[in-house]
């Protein structure tokens, strides 16, 4: 009987240092898989992208008012003769609306 209770302190002995080896290392596991995940999604977020641009590039090579219609937008190029005009708000000046009071 004494051998046995024995073998079960020491068993229960060994079982408590493999956790207290083991946790710690489980624990990063789990760790390292969230970070796996989160990086498989930026991964497939980034391809969708790329996807997304050799579209666009497909089309600016095919269709060239759509190249002109990018080009005017994303680097405001202008054909020769026209202007940019910058239209301001009468609110964002300061100036009050013909008929309101100051306090409305």
């Amino acid at each position: 009987m004494l051998k046995l209770l024995k073998i079960f302190v020491w068993l229960t002995l060994m079982g408590g240092v493999s956790l207290c080896i083991l946790f710690p290392s489980y624990s990063q596991l789990r760790e390292l898989k969230e970070i796996n995940r989160s990086l498989d999604e930026k991964i497939e977020k980034v391809r969708q992208q790329i996807d997304n641009l050799r579209v666009d590039l497909e089309a600016v090579k095919r269709n060239p008012e759509y190249r002109e219609l990018l080009l005017r937008k994303k680097l405001l190029l202008l054909k020769e003769g026209e202007y940019i005009l910058k239209i301001e708000s009468n609110q964002s000046s300061g100036v009050e609306q013909p008929g309101s009071s100051p306090g409305s």
